[in-house]
């Protein structure tokens, strides 16, 4: 069967999120530990604090639907307009933990990257 130029495109974006996914799961875990950050997504927080394990399961377990429900409509064009979005939001995503991991571990306290920033 033969895939045109888009619909692997559209497939690479899908893996990709789920990968970003696991990075960001994986970025918030450390965070936690380092008592740097904490889940923004209340309930996916209320999980992790009843148990880490269903935190990581239900991160996994909800990220592998959308994926699912992502590729079942991908003829849609509104589909296609969400994964690039999400796409984009779990880059930024992976951008601010980086950063908050820099910020805390290699700054003096009370110093934030953002001071250094061209833009502040």
């Amino acid at each position: 069967m033969y895939k045109d130029h888009s619909s692997n495109i559209f497939e690479w974006l899908i893996w990709t999120i789920f990968v970003l996914s696991i990075a960001d799961l994986t970025f918030t875990i450390v965070e936690i530990g380092l008592e740097i950050a904490y889940e923004f997504n209340p309930f996916l927080g209320s999980l992790y604090n009843i148990h880490p394990a269903l935190f990581i399961f239900a991160k996994i377990a909800l990220t592998a639907f959308a994926c699912a429900v992502f590729w079942y409509t991908r003829d849609r064009i509104l589909t296609k307009v969400g994964v690039v979005m999400v796409f984009f939001i779990y880059l930024g995503l992976l951008f601010f933990h980086i950063i908050g991991i820099i910020d805390s571990l290699f700054l003096p306290m009370n110093t934030s990257i953002l001071d250094f920033a061209i833009f502040h």
